[in-house]
């Protein structure tokens, strides 16, 4: 995966590093560790709802986990992280894999951004929004089944 760094690349780097150990405690479906890059107020406003606490977030995915068989995996695209002062932004696409069903939206992409904090001397999500676009003339998510062409 391709990732763009804007600004301090050593801190979108950390950042970067982050991510791929969350990714790391996703697989293992270990929820404690995944909120443990959360900040205690994080607010997260993931596809079908919302939380505002570290203990909210972990508990949003305990309740996921039973939807998938084995581990979790998670793809990434078209990544970008600005990184400053600490104080760094990551969006792209993203999808997770290993959902026990044939439903097809358990395929599809979905937007992610996720805002990050330093704080104490490590990184903490602050913010995370993961959402799909809406098909109003259909009433139903679009489901975005691959990844957006860059516009030029």
């Amino acid at each position: 995966m391709k990732i763009e760094r804007i600004g301090n690349t050593e801190q979108a780097k950390e950042i970067e590093a982050l991510m791929q150990e969350w990714s790391e405690a996703l697989y293992e479906k270990d929820a404690e560790l995944m909120a443990h890059y959360y900040s205690d107020d994080a607010k997260v406003y993931d596809l079908g709802t919302q939380t505002e606490t570290k203990e909210g977030y972990k508990n949003l995915w305990i309740k996921c986990f039973p939807y998938f068989a084995g581990n979790i995996s998670v793809e990434r695209q078209r990544v970008t992280i600005h990184a400053a002062d600490g104080m760094g932004f990551l969006y792209g696409y993203s999808r997770v894999g290993g959902a026990q069903t044939d439903n097809p939206a358990a395929e599809a992409w979905f937007r992610l951004t996720v805002c990050f904090q330093k704080i104490n001397d490590h990184w903490k999500v602050v913010h995370e929004h993961v959402s799909m676009p809406f098909d109003f003339e259909l009433d139903k998510p679009a489901l975005l089944m691959e990844v957006p062409e860059q516009e030029a």
